[in-house]
């Protein structure tokens, strides 16, 4: 009987120790698991810049197309319309970039990633607008 309690008395220290460690933040993420601030941190936000734009290629190929932002984390500055506040010159960057690109160049994914990362360095280079990726999520030919 007596070894009984003990056992008891040591497995209830042992669980109030280890609970008290891990409320206390003072255990490895071996045993707890990574901490809920890492857990809850979300991806950037991505901007779909407002209506899709109608733009004719070098090679005559008109074509439509729609642009994402992913955003940093403070927000550049939007307007009252939700709009970002410069996006009438991303727009004319995204119109002179794709004018003097050929439907070749669109047509495959690593082409639109090329021609993104393209605008992703002009952008920056010409706004206060800072964005992480640039993506043309929707290109369709006319």
């Amino acid at each position: 009987m007596k070894s009984l309690l003990t056992l008891i008395a040591v497995f209830t220290g042992g669980t109030v120790g280890l609970y008290e460690l891990d409320r206390r933040g003072m255990l490895p993420e071996v045993y707890t698991g990574p901490p809920a601030a890492k857990a809850a941190e979300k991806p950037p936000p991505w901007y779909a810049m407002g209506d899709p734009m109608l733009v004719t290629l070098r090679d005559g190929t008109t074509v439509r197309v729609t642009v994402a932002l992913q955003l940093p984390k403070p927000y550049p500055k939007f307007d009252g319309q939700g709009e970002l506040a410069q996006e009438a010159v991303i727009r004319s960057l995204v119109t002179d970039t794709l004018m003097a690109r050929r439907w070749d160049e669109l047509a495959s994914s690593r082409g639109r990633a090329r021609v993104g990362r393209l605008l992703k360095r002009r952008i920056r280079a010409h706004t206060d607008v800072r964005p992480r990726r640039v993506l043309l999520p929707d290109v369709i030919a006319g």
